[in-house]
């Protein structure tokens, strides 16, 4: 609900600045207090149990499994997913080019594990065959396409939809912003600097991108352990 005040007001902010509207009436209207809850990543377990619901439910189950891996990996955001072309691949480096916020491009990495799932997906697409393809003919084929004709990019919507049927099945409740910061607090809980992280995600700011990586409680008993203790 708080959300969708502040959308209000800034919509409303806009026309009184605008001089459209001669009052603010959201200028009236008070923050709607809650108590914030800890979001916390997905741990091994749910990822593994996420994997398993998309190889047992769904239409299209091959495409969702590398697309749940490729979240992971890549971090990126759900628009940024939708936007992947095959050309913004390279699948013997295993890099993507991902256009961001302000047009800002970068590279972000996947796995091998993901990469293999990536192409059996491609082996299952009827709109291209990725192995007679270069650069050229596959400059506006989306990475991750309908599955029927015409074959267009998954949208954002689309995307959340699959996420939502799986978690659903699974009864896990998992988003494509779950999806990004899962992948960031893996890669600093295996040891990738924070600043590095905030450079994948596609952050100037190191303050957001503690918004994403979490530090389990198991981690921070870990750390405390080895260096808590200096009386």
């Amino acid at each position: 609900m708080d959300g969708k005040r502040r959308c209000l007001s800034s919509v409303f902010d806009y026309l009184f600045r605008n001089k459209r509207i001669a009052e603010n009436p959201m200028l009236q209207i008070d923050r709607i207090k809650y108590k914030k809850t800890i979001k916390r990543p997905l741990n091994e377990t749910e990822i593994e149990e996420i994997k398993i619901g998309c190889e047992k439910y769904g239409r299209n189950r091959i495409r969702n499994y590398a697309m749940l891996l490729f979240m992971i990996d890549t971090g990126l955001r759900v628009s940024e997913i939708s936007n992947i072309k095959l050309s913004d691949i390279d699948f013997d480096k295993m890099t993507v080019k991902a256009l961001g916020k302000g047009n800002k491009e970068r590279f972000v990495y996947f796995t091998g594990r993901t990469k293999i799932r990536l192409r059996e997906y491609m082996k299952t697409r009827k709109d291209v065959n990725i192995y007679a393809c270069d650069s050229t003919n596959i400059s506006n084929i989306p990475l991750f396409a309908s599955s029927r004709a015409p074959y267009k990019n998954l949208s954002p919507r689309a995307i959340e939809d699959v996420l939502t049927m799986i978690g659903k099945k699974t009864g896990i409740h998992i988003h494509p912003h779950l999806m990004r910061a899962t992948g960031a607090t893996l890669w600093h809980k295996n040891g990738m600097p924070i600043d590095m992280c905030a450079d994948l995600l596609g952050h100037s700011n190191l303050n957001t991108v503690m918004t994403y990586v979490k530090n389990s409680p198991d981690q921070m008993q870990a750390e405390y352990r080895k260096l808590g203790n200096i009386a």
